[in-house]
Formats: C-alpha cells, structure tokens, sequence
C-alpha cells in the first residue's frame, strides 16, 4: 500500500489490512444518502451503488511538545485533518471514474494539512459581510472596467444609461457572490462559469475569501444536469 518514493496505494478496504511498520492506516468509509435510495426523493438514482470503503497505509505524523497531554491532543487533530485530506483527494477520484488511486507524501504533509485547515475555516466562516468586504476591495473596480470593455463603452463619451446599466450589473454580481455564503448555495454551472470569470479578476488570490469562493465555484462547476425523460 506504500514505498519508500513517497506514493502511497489507496485500496478496497476488508477489514484485515494493517498499516506497514511505522505507518498508519488511514480508512475511508461511506454512507448511503437517504435520498439515494428514497423513490420520492429528488435525488434517488435506482442505479447507485455505495462505494467501497477504501484504506491508505501513510507515514505516522511526528509532533513534539509538552505536557504530554496536548501532544496528545494536537497528534490527534491533524491525523483527523490529514484523513478528511485524504477523503477529499478519493472522493474526487472515484468521481473521476479512476480505479487507480495513489496519494503522494506532498498532498498529505504539514503544508498540505495546514492549506487545508485555512480553506476549511474560510468556507465556515464566510458570510455576506465579509464576502461584501472581499468583492469592494478586490472586484469591484476591475469588474467595472472588465464590463465596461465588453460593452464598448467609451468614457470619453459620457452615457448615463450605460454607466447605469454597468453598475447595476456589478452590483448583480456582488448579490450573487454574496449568496455563497449560505452552506448549501445553489448555482447553475452556467451561472458558475461566469462568477469563475469575474473572480479571476482579483489580484490576490492568496487571500482567504478568495480560495473559498474559487472552491465554492469550482464546485458548482462540476455539477451535472440530472437527465431527465421528455415529456
């Protein structure tokens, strides 16, 4: 399930397998969503079939601080970051369709662990003020001047209904990006195309709010029309 190159083998999970000397093993098991196997729910699928649990046998994290207990502690909260790492890098495999899964020691180390933990405080804690704040500072000059251009407008050459007209749609823009801060926000993948459009527009995309939102979009992107039978 290992090596000593850094590239660790994901594999079904039977209950029996152990991690190699002086590893862990990391298990990633699933639920069944109720929905999926709910005829009146709207996301029942009679084809959907649970994926098997999967187990990657990784190097041990090493930590040294005292007392003992918080060692301890902090140990066990960054394995726990290091398996909800893990899982988000199947997830999208198996979403890939890809049967050979492998996890490399640079997507799983302390710097992975760590970017990890930053996003994941970003999406938690992303509301509409601070994605209002983000949009102000980072977006909404450039996502004027960017609409502007795509509509030919010519400053030299006032038009108030022009001008009207861009600054209504940074301002759709901004309530848009602003919906994001629910948990569960829904967008189209069309719509997701377009807010990915504007938010490359900003300078700094270390910045927090930045990832999460290019998460969040990312996300939404990826969605697939459910297929329906015409009537």
């Amino acid at each position: 399930m290992s090596n000593v190159s850094g590239v660790h083998d994901v594999i079904v999970y039977n209950g029996k397998q152990k991690a190699l000397t002086d590893q862990r093993l990391s298990v990633i098991g699933f639920k069944t969503p109720s929905g999926k196997v709910d005829p009146t729910h709207a996301d029942y699928d009679a084809n959907y079939k649970r994926p098997d649990a999967r187990c990657v046998s990784i190097p041990r994290i090493t930590i040294s601080c005292v007392p003992q207990v918080v060692q301890d502690a902090m140990l066990a909260a960054l394995e726990d970051l290091q398996d909800s790492v893990i899982r988000k890098i199947v997830v999208a495999a198996i979403d890939e369709g890809k049967n050979v899964i492998t996890i490399m020691d640079a997507q799983i180390n302390h710097e992975a662990i760590a970017e990890f933990a930053k996003l994941e405080a970003a999406n938690g804690k992303l509301n509409k003020e601070l994605i209002e704040d983000f949009f102000d500072e980072n977006l909404g000059d450039k996502l004027t001047l960017a609409l502007a251009d795509a509509m030919k407008y010519d400053s030299s050459r006032p038009d108030a209904a022009k001008e009207k007209q861009i600054a209504d749609a940074v301002t759709n823009y901004k309530n848009v990006f602003k919906t994001l801060a629910a948990p569960k926000a829904g967008m189209s993948p069309k719509i997701a195309f377009q807010m990915q459009k504007a938010l490359v527009l900003c300078e700094n995309k270390e910045d927090r709010v930045y990832k999460a939102l290019s998460a969040k979009i990312t996300a939404h992107l990826e969605q697939k029309d459910p297929e329906l039978i015409g009537l």
